[in-house]
């Protein structure tokens, strides 16, 4: 059977990380235990997963007929938004692609899988917004406290014991 990997980093930091080779790598060992040709590899970089306007996902969405099967590490690389989700596997389901999440053992094709499939849908998007309202606090704090909450302007430098200051005035 042909399969195609999807890969996906939500932040610029991440990219140049360990995250990417290790969501492929036990992508790629998957599919040789279980006798799946890897096809295709779609990779998005800094791309939130709320959203399906990410280019390789969309892509990989318009090419389905290339593959058998999506083989992806987990279901929030896939996807953070849970009505996102369900409609997205439904078209893939209707296309007899087959949706594998490797770091589980599930099919989702069965009504306890589709049960798992649904709720785990749902804790990814909650995950996702928790951590965004969590740090949106976290920076409400600090600019109470006076504190930097991002990187100052060009021509800017912070120093904690002289707040911000232009880079003229060092």
């Amino acid at each position: 059977m042909r399969a195609a990997i999807y890969t996906r980093v939500s932040s610029v930091m991440q990219v140049d990380g360990f995250s990417l080779d290790a969501q492929h790598r036990a992508c790629v060992e998957y599919a040789a235990r279980h006798d799946y040709t890897v096809v295709e590899v779609y990779t998005d970089e800094a791309e939130s997963a709320r959203t399906t306007a990410r280019p390789a996902f969309k892509r990989m969405l318009d090419e389905l007929h290339n593959f058998d099967a999506i083989l992806v590490h987990k279901l929030d690389r896939f996807a953070r938004n849970a009505a996102a989700l369900l409609n997205i596997y439904d078209e893939l389901d209707a296309a007899g692609i087959r949706f594998i999440v490797v770091s589980e053992n599930t099919d989702y094709s069965t009504a306890n899988g589709r049960l798992q499939l649904t709720i785990m849908a749902s804790v990814a998007e909650w995950e996702s917004r928790n951590r965004g309202d969590e740090t949106r606090k976290g920076q409400a704090a600090r600019v109470a406290s006076g504190l930097q909450v991002s990187r100052p302007p060009i021509g800017y430098s912070y120093d904690a014991s002289r707040d911000l200051q232009s880079n003229d005035d060092a």
